[in-house]
């Protein structure tokens, strides 16, 4: 399952039609799949989360219980469902409703971007499931370098490492980081880092389906 980049502008212009553009994708094949992934991840930290309440109830030691105790806060929290919201430009998560977006419509207006400076502005507009869509992304990224699509992995790679970017340092470090892209020596070193992320996961993905 992936998405037709045929119809994506930035990457190839091969149609001069004017029809509204429609993603080519088993988007049933692929909600099971994204499911699946998600419990399995759940189910793990689950049996973890049971682990831990039975550690903490034998362990004598404080400071263990303590460790114990975060740790298991931690997997809890992780288990809940993360919403992606933005409000007075500051990122954050939460529940304040935005404009729902399904993942695969959210990619291609990303894809469509004609500045990485609208990277901040797509993703302040939406509400985004932020963990859900990346993966969604590195799938795509996955099923493109597995048929041989290079033009479309690197464009799918810049957009994982703006994701990586929001996730650990947040809607403002973006929209300034971005910002600097109208700085062509910026861009191209931007490129370059993406270049290299998209060889070093072309390498590992071949690698892997050679030992398949």
């Amino acid at each position: 399952m992936v998405i037709d980049y045929s119809k994506i502008n930035d990457i190839q212009l091969s149609s001069d039609s004017n029809e509204e553009v429609h993603p080519n994708i088993d988007k049933k094949s692929y909600h099971r799949y994204m499911k699946a992934l998600r419990e399995q991840k759940k189910e793990e930290k689950r049996k973890r989360i049971i682990e831990l309440d039975q550690m903490i109830s034998t362990e004598l030691s404080n400071t263990k219980k303590q460790e114990f105790l975060e740790e298991r806060n931690k997997l809890n929290e992780e288990i809940q469902p993360r919403i992606r919201d933005v409000s007075d430009n500051v990122f954050s998560f939460g529940t304040k409703q935005k404009q729902e977006i399904e993942p695969e419509d959210l990619l291609m207006k990303l894809l469509n971007m004609q500045a990485m400076s609208e990277f901040s502005d797509i993703m302040n507009n939406h509400i985004v499931n932020i963990d859900e869509f990346e993966e969604f992304v590195l799938y795509n990224l996955s099923e493109n370098i597995k048929i041989g699509n290079d033009e479309a992995g690197f464009y799918l790679s810049r957009i994982v490492i703006l994701i990586k970017y929001l996730k650990e340092h947040g809607d403002r470090f973006i929209a300034v980081f971005t910002d600097k892209f109208k700085n062509q020596k910026s861009q191209e070193l931007f490129d370059k880092e993406c270049q290299m992320y998209y060889n070093s996961a072309k390498e590992a993905i071949i690698r892997n389906s050679n030992q398949i």
